[in-house]
């Protein structure tokens, strides 16, 4: 917090502050501009395309940022009379807009009997190009095994993304109404030495046995050219040695990532009263079916 202040006390001296907060762009999250924006605002977004099409002049895209699983609309017109910066900004699916416009409302039509709000575009920068031919997610519909594939571009999709709220939404429930009731929400350990139901396989924590045989090889060869020990001595006895101990105890005694929380539970009941923990958990179990959750 000293530090914090210091720094601001002295880009105040010599105005940089003032600089900072004038050219300090405001940027509003998609979901704000869909539930509380008005028609007439002037506002910047950031965000991805997730799709587009186009008609004549005009470039319809759908805008998301992560704040929304609705897309926000964005309307840029493409016309040589236009000049919003980027003009030839790429459209194609993935690739990264800041956008400052206009809210309107969407026209009225038989299929949209609720006109929302969409983004006319005034100002147009593009932070980061993705090129279409190679952006796994396209248009169509993914299937969960070829998402798996692609662990870090699959919480932009529609699916995971709604998963995910949706586990937000659930925990935050759950923890509100254990709150209420007076239990106090704890962190059991991950990395434990128990065997706590017995009921399942565990997954054995282990170091990393080339790291150690490769530290005891060296150390045996240094001596040896020290001449402390004879170059007639054999280094393999050592390694199977350090070998078998690494993949055995790397704590010293033999250690599992938990299967449950339930026995430390026990123990922070006899001092805190209510607690509860939620997971995670690990059972060492080939569990491919539709009743569990990838």
């Amino acid at each position: 917090m000293l530090a914090r202040t210091a720094l601001w006390m002295a880009f105040s001296k010599v105005g940089g502050a003032k600089r900072m907060l004038a050219t300090e762009p405001r940027y509003c999250l998609v979901e704000n501009a869909l539930r509380h924006g008005k028609e007439g605002d002037e506002i910047t977004v950031k965000g991805w395309v997730r799709s587009s099409r186009k008609q004549k002049n005009i470039n319809f895209v759908n805008l998301v940022d992560g704040s929304s699983q609705q897309a926000l609309q964005i309307v840029i017109d493409q016309s040589p009379e236009a000049s919003l910066g980027d003009t030839h900004a790429s459209t194609s699916n993935g690739s990264c807009w800041e956008i400052t416009g206009t809210l309107k409302k969407t026209p009225e039509t038989e299929s949209n009997k609720t006109p929302s709000l969409e983004l006319h575009g005034s100002r147009l920068r593009l932070l980061g190009d993705c090129p279409g031919a190679t952006y796994p997610l396209q248009k169509r519909k993914h299937s969960p095994e070829f998402l798996r594939t692609i662990g870090h571009l699959r919480c932009r999709t529609r699916t995971i993304n709604a998963v995910s709220r949706m586990r937000h939404v659930l925990q935050l429930s759950v923890h509100q109404v254990l709150h209420h009731q007076g239990f106090l929400n704890v962190h059991t350990p991950l990395i434990t030495g128990s065997d706590c139901e017995g009921a399942g396989e565990l997954f054995h924590v282990v170091g990393d046995p080339n790291k150690v045989v490769n530290t005891a090889i060296d150390a045996i060869k240094q001596k040896q050219a020290e001449g402390k020990i004879p170059s007639t001595v054999d280094p393999m006895p050592k390694w199977n040695s350090c070998w078998d101990k690494a993949r055995s105890n790397f704590f010293g005694v033999p250690t599992f990532l938990t299967v449950s929380g339930q026995l430390h539970l026990e123990a922070f009941s006899m001092g805190l009263g209510r607690v509860y923990c939620f997971g995670p958990t690990f059972r060492a179990e080939p569990s491919h079916t539709t009743q569990h959750l990838a």
